[in-house]
């Protein structure tokens, strides 16, 4: 997807999407003659959390994960998932399942499902932390299939927002919004 569009990455939702349907438009199916799919997540059981739940903090809040709570400078918490900007996050993938660019399996596929396809290189963008898509990277990178690879794309909803992915948090960087671009 990267490669597509000369390395330039997107930083908002709506260049993230624009990119995705770009790309599957002009590459509708793989080289292998299997169906692109647009994004996928895994969402069957607890990795939901890590494929939904907290890259919808790190997108529409552009916080860090701090389990299922916002806290504010002042030290305040808030549930996460009751933020208006997180209610408006999850129409976006809501609208992307609707439209068919969300893989339809999405919340019934196991978690070595959802690693399958992302290793076939049929994915085109994920919300993952790259700890989680490991394995799939290394087998893509196995095959050559360097510009299937995933990286960390700095995207948050709101283009004023610095995205998580860009913060120095001192350890551990979290991963939201990833796509495919040579490593």
């Amino acid at each position: 997807m990267l490669k597509e569009n000369d390395y330039k990455y997107p930083t908002t939702l709506e260049e993230y999407e624009a990119m995705i349907k770009s790309y599957l438009e002009a590459h509708p199916t793989t080289e292998d003659g299997l169906e692109t799919i647009g994004i996928t997540m895994s969402a069957s059981d607890w990795h939901w959390m890590i494929t939904l739940g907290n890259p919808a903090g790190f997108i529409a809040d552009a916080q860090p994960d701090n389990g299922q709570w916002l806290i504010d400078e002042n030290y305040n918490c808030t549930y996460k998932h009751a933020s208006d900007d997180e209610k408006e996050y999850f129409k976006w993938p809501s609208r992307m399942y609707d439209e068919g660019i969300l893989d339809p399996n999405f919340a019934t596929q196991t978690d070595d499902d959802y690693i399958a396809k992302l290793a076939s290189g049929r994915v085109v963008a994920i919300t993952d932390a790259n700890w989680h898509y490991a394995q799939a990277h290394a087998a893509l990178k196995a095959e050559n299939k360097l510009d299937k690879t995933y990286c960390d794309l700095p995207v948050t909803m709101n283009a004023d927002d610095k995205a998580p992915t860009l913060k120095d948090w001192g350890g551990a960087i979290p991963s939201a919004a990833s796509g495919q671009g040579s490593t």
